[in-house]
């Protein structure tokens, strides 16, 4: 049975809900998003004040906050009149220091209109039929090994149907068969017997589903995702919210009688009112909090020394992700021969991946690409061969002792040996050349005299974290990059490779070699792939290479201890301890992931290179030198802007309102269909992040530094309006470094101003 909504007023609600329930991806697939997408179009703040009055939720930290933080100095006066004159254009007076300091009267959300059948009714209606609605659509939606009465391939509601059939039980205790059938295919008509005038389904609607933002947001996604789990899955929010009005005109007949009187047959019209926009103090805060940051970090990149030229004898492309930048800053450290490059960590190889013959094929690259590209894994999974008294033995000893359990999620559980492509790069090495020559042009390495290049990708080991994906390298969708890592390591050591590479004007001596290699950021541990095949000539330089990363792993686990309040004595203690506390069954906390997370930094290694960027700081490697029209920017950013950006306002908005725009703690926390989370033994699923996540989070925008001509820089945003609108909406905040003057310079309200403390109205 397909849906027909006679009435348009429910279709044109249900097309803006959409937009503004949550997108979030099933857990197998998180991937960092910005919560508030439906308002990117508007500023940041506008956004926020918007979202407030329709949702309810908070975006800035509580007032007390940030007065706590200029209580004890981190937020200073010349900071907030800083704030203050950049966003209003005027100079602070004493009333308005007095305004900064007072709390205001919180905005009214939508009126709550659902909320009047307990008020005026006694009844409490969500309470009843939320418990019937998550345990069908739970159960219809299960990917897990339990089973299910429901086919997914033919919609929520015929699966209802069919369930009534077998069971000869009703679904509806209070409505005839042909009653619901009828309302099932008339939407409208269902919500005036419920409601009553049409100039209220929206508001209805709107406080009906986010009620269980989670759920609807849930069905949304795979409304426009039905493949995502590999087989289809047919479900849309029209059909969901139908049963659900079905489900509650069953409830209330049960109440009331059949006769009852729609809940807003006498109400009151609603006066639909443009809402005056209202600017917050805690913004000018937050600011203030956010400048304070950006003073410092560019004072350092500014007056910062670039290192000698030291001679090359290594090369390694790591990922972008914050994760990367200590481990990078301990190995330069350690090696001075070693030069390291910042990419996204799919190395501009798209590809989708199957983990054995019979597996789903997994994107391992940005979610927006399409790839061509398909790598196999042409041999099954080996049995562990562990018997069941050993692995109850592991379980329970697991508080004790922790150590990896079949319950782990191991990021070292790869292997090269059987992997292959689809297409064969022999036949079309131009095809594969057109693509990997992108991790060089962009980042700037077109010539060296180095014998390796490492590619390291990265992923995170963890036990019982629902989250798990989330820990994972986002340019691969959520998934480690070891497979990037290895074939684009064999590809650039082909010789067909090389010669079109160097046609692009990419020069790349023939002793030269790859080598593919894992980093895995919760044990600080590193895996090379395809060692076997180094050569004979090279492989003393490559333990060379392996024991200065050894040591710098150590280093880097003890200064990851420090804030995960677990350092020990010595580094080695420390490694040991993080490495032991990846495999613990109760570990709310295996790393901290991407947490304060507030830079991104584009530009070359050696503007970079020696400062103690304490983890904070996405690394894109770039040169300004040779990108005179702006063409390798623009890629850069295309990439990197969605990505970065997603990754800091999830965890922003996480911080700022971790009940309703995050997941709240994750020790009542429940799997539910290997697809979501949700507290306790039912209820709505949760979104965004857990506590555990952003504990040690500082709640600012993410502030991206380009080392290039602001010129150059302006032209690329004005050829692209949706990269534009990132930095001109303030989602995201964007300085340049004049490469030559080292003059920095601020964009804001579509232009760069070197005046960095007197610019423009809001």
């Amino acid at each position: 049975m397909s849906i027909h909504v006679v009435g348009t007023t429910s279709y044109k609600v249900i097309s803006n809900l959409k937009k503004h329930l949550p997108s979030q991806a099933p857990l197998p697939f998180f991937v960092h998003h910005n919560p508030l997408h439906a308002w990117q179009h508007l500023r940041f703040d506008q956004a926020i004040d918007e979202a407030n009055s329709t949702l309810g939720i908070c975006g800035y930290m509580p007032l007390s906050f940030y007065k706590k933080e200029y209580t004890e100095g981190r937020i200073l006066a010349q900071d907030l009149e800083k704030a203050y004159l950049k966003i209003t254009g005027k100079p602070t007076t004493a009333a308005d220091w007095e305004w900064l300091f007072t709390e205001q009267n919180p905005v009214q959300s939508l009126n709550q209109i659902m909320g009047r059948w307990q008020m005026e009714r006694n009844f409490h209606l969500q309470k009843h039929s939320h418990a019937i609605l998550f345990r069908w659509i739970s159960a219809y939606l299960d990917q897990g090994i339990s089973f299910s009465p429901f086919d997914q391939t033919h919609g929520f509601f015929n699966a209802l149907l069919d369930l009534q059939k077998k069971s000869g039980m009703p679904l509806f205790k209070n409505l005839k068969n042909e009653d619901w059938k009828m309302g099932f295919n008339d939407l409208d008509a269902l919500l005036a017997r419920i409601v009553g005038p049409e100039e209220f389904f929206e508001p209805y609607l709107y406080n009906q589903q986010f009620a269980h933002p989670g759920w609807s947001g849930m069905v949304t996604y795979l409304e426009k995702n039905p493949e995502v789990f590999g087989r289809h899955i047919q479900i849309s929010l029209q059909e969901f919210i139908t049963v659900e009005c079905l489900l509650e005109l069953d409830l209330l007949i049960g109440k009331f009688g059949a006769d009852f009187k729609p809940l807003m047959q006498d109400g009151s019209p609603i006066l639909k009112t443009q809402k005056e926009y209202r600017l917050a103090p805690e913004f000018i805060w937050l600011t203030a909090m956010e400048s304070a940051l950006q003073d410092s970090m560019i004072e350092q990149l500014c007056t910062h020394a670039s290192p000698l030229n030291q001679p090359v004898k290594f090369e390694a492309f790591f990922c972008i992700d914050d994760r990367e930048c200590s481990i990078r800053r301990h190995l330069e450290n350690s090696l001075s021969s070693i030069r390291t490059w910042g990419t996204p960590g799919f190395f501009h190889l798209p590809l989708v991946y199957k983990k054995h013959p019979s597996a789903t094929a997994d994107k391992v690259c940005p979610l927006p690409m399409s790839p061509e590209i398909q790598a196999d894994n042409k041999k099954e999974d080996a049995s562990n061969g562990s018997n069941p008294f050993s692995e109850w033995w592991k379980l329970l000893s697991n508080a004790f002792l922790p150590q990896k359990i079949n319950a782990s999620v191991d990021s070292f559980d790869f292997s090269s040996e059987h992997i292959d492509f689809n297409l064969n790069p022999e036949q079309n090495p131009q095809y594969y050349a057109d693509r990997i020559a992108q991790l060089f042009l962009t980042s700037g390495l077109t010539e060296t005299k180095a014998k390796l290049i490492y590619l390291i990708g990265h992923g995170a080991s963890s036990t019982n974290n629902p989250y798990y994906a989330g820990y994972d390298c986002g340019a691969c969708s959520g998934r480690p990059g070891s497979v990037n890592a290895t074939l684009a390591a064999r590809l650039l050591n082909m010789p067909s490779i090389r010669i079109e590479l160097k046609r692009k004007g990419i020069q790349l001596a023939d002793e030269l070699y790859f080598i593919g290699a894992l980093h895995d950021t919760t044990r600080d541990r590193i895996r090379f792939f395809d060692t076997s095949s180094i050569p004979q000539n090279l492989r003393k330089l490559h333990l060379e290479f392996t024991a200065h990363f050894e040591s710098a792993l150590l280093k880097n686990a003890h200064e990851r201890a420090l804030l995960l309040d677990a350092r020990k004595n010595t580094p080695a203690k420390s490694h040991q301890h993080i490495q032991s506390r990846a495999w613990a069954l109760f570990e709310p906390r295996p790393e901290w992931n991407h947490a304060r997370n507030a830079f991104c930094i584009v530009g070359p290694r050696s503007e970079t290179k020696g400062l103690n960027l304490d983890r904070r700081a996405f690394l894109q490697s770039y040169d300004p030198r040779f990108d005179i029209e702006g063409n390798v920017l623009q890629q850069i950013l295309q990439a990197l802007v969605p990505v970065c950006g997603g990754i800091n306002l999830e965890y922003y908005f996480s911080t700022v309102d971790p009940l309703r725009l995050g997941a709240g703690s994750k020790l009542p926390h429940n799997v539910v269909g290997l697809f979501g989370v949700a507290n306790g033994v039912g209820g709505d699923l949760r979104t965004g992040l857990p506590e555990q996540m952003i504990t040690k989070h500082q709640a600012v925008r993410l502030t991206c530094i380009i080392f290039q001509d602001p010129l150059i820089i302006q032209k690329v945003l004005d050829l692209n309006e949706n990269l534009k609108n990132w930095f001109d909406k303030e989602w995201i905040l964007l300085f340049a470094i004049h490469p030559d003057t080292r003059e920095p310079s601020e964009f804001r309200r579509g232009t760069f101003n070197q005046n960095l403390s007197t610019d423009g109205n809001h």
